[in-house]
């Protein structure tokens, strides 16, 4: 960098505080491509995806794990627009069969493009900074809503006039609890201001099934990035108490207790929704356990058994060295290397599927423990 424009750049910081209150906040470009990942700390999250918006088209696409959904948010499809979510189906007759589902909007829920970029109207400035031979624009807002206080962080540069996304950063404080209940991270790792391709969000091939809806319930499944662009929550509100009347969960709102269930339940609805979307060979949902603590569900592990130690499984009944006289399948349920599950959380899904096959592996038949 040349002396005259450290100069320039110097002198620019030095002036941020002073004219941050007077800066207008940058609008993003009317049509554009971006790729990313979506971190949710609290939920073990860190899900990639790929976005297209277009405002005079009034389409948008957003894709979840390289491609394995592909999410549509169509404004101009019917009456009141349309979602289309595409995903891999598999069954006993078919492997990774593309399927296409349709939610059709409604007079009171009218389909609108997503954006993958926050709306930065209410930001303020509050600092730059030279980071690689760019100028870094910080831009903050905060909002209260009863006891939280929400916390919203814009890193961007700009170049030729026009404002490139780097990081958008939310963080959730309980003022009266004085807890921190949530936070996510989306880093921006590519962008084009860049009009996309009409093909992108081409559907007339597509011979999509209709989907009840739409609704607070849809948005996981169809527009996913809703909640963390739109800071909408009416999903979890809803599942959380659809949640309480199905396991006669009573809690008083107001309460500690409350606030710390229902973000317990948030952040593993996101885990939920998010693995599913990867297409892993598994499906998870919702079951009694949702709004449990980390540590609750550890107390609940009880006694693990050592490595060494004899767990009262049976040998594999066939001679594992003669390939030609093994059974050419077994149902390891019947046989007893898979048992009901008894209690499961998100956190040790992995493990339990770990165990299961290594079991298996090792011809050994034993009972399936959760811990």
């Amino acid at each position: 960098m040349s002396a005259i424009k450290q100069l320039m750049v110097l002198l620019l910081l030095n002036t941020t505080s002073a004219a941050s209150d007077n800066a207008l906040a940058p609008k993003w470009s009317s049509s554009y491509s971006v790729q990313g990942e979506i971190y949710v700390p609290y939920a073990e999250v860190k899900e990639p995806f790929d976005a297209w918006y277009d405002s005079d088209s009034k389409n948008s696409r957003i894709d979840y794990y390289n491609g394995m959904v592909k999410t549509y948010q169509l404004s101009d499809k019917g009456s009141f627009g349309a979602s289309l979510k595409i995903v891999p189906v598999t069954t006993e007759t078919e492997t990774n069969s593309l399927k296409c589902l349709e939610v059709n909007g409604t007079n009171k829920f009218h389909i609108s493009p997503q954006s993958a970029l926050p709306d930065l109207t209410d930001f303020k400035l509050v600092s730059e900074h030279l980071e690689n031979s760019l100028v870094v624009e910080k831009w903050i807002s905060v909002s209260k809503v009863g006891k939280t206080v929400n916390k919203y962080e814009m890193l961007l540069y700009r170049e030729d006039n026009v404002a490139y996304p780097l990081m958008f950063q939310m963080n959730g404080f309980n003022s009266i609890f004085g807890s921190h209940f949530d936070k996510y991270v989306i880093v921006y790792k590519s962008f084009s201001p860049v009009k996309p391709n009409p093909e992108i969000f081409n559907v007339e091939d597509l011979n999509c099934e209709s989907f009840p809806g739409p609704g607070v319930d849809h948005i996981y499944n169809f527009n996913p990035m809703m909640e963390f662009i739109n800071n909408y929550g009416g999903h979890v509100d809803s599942a959380f108490e659809k949640y309480q009347r199905l396991h006669n969960r009573t809690y008083t709102n107001g309460t500690i207790e409350h606030f710390n269930r229902k973000n317990y339940f948030r952040q593993n609805l996101r885990y939920i929704h998010s693995k599913n979307r990867a297409n892993l060979g598994y499906t998870l949902a919702v079951n009694h356990l949702a709004d449990h603590s980390d540590e609750e569900i550890k107390s609940m592990c009880g006694y693990k058994k050592q490595k060494d130690e004899y767990n009262g499984g049976n040998a594999f009944p066939y001679n594992k060295n003669d390939f030609k006289n093994l059974p050419s399948e077994i149902d390891w349920r019947i046989s007893g290397a898979v048992t009901p599950v008894k209690g499961i959380s998100n956190k040790i899904i992995r493990q339990i599927i770990f165990e299961m096959y290594s079991r298996i592996i090792m011809f050994l038949l034993l009972d399936q423990s959760i811990c």
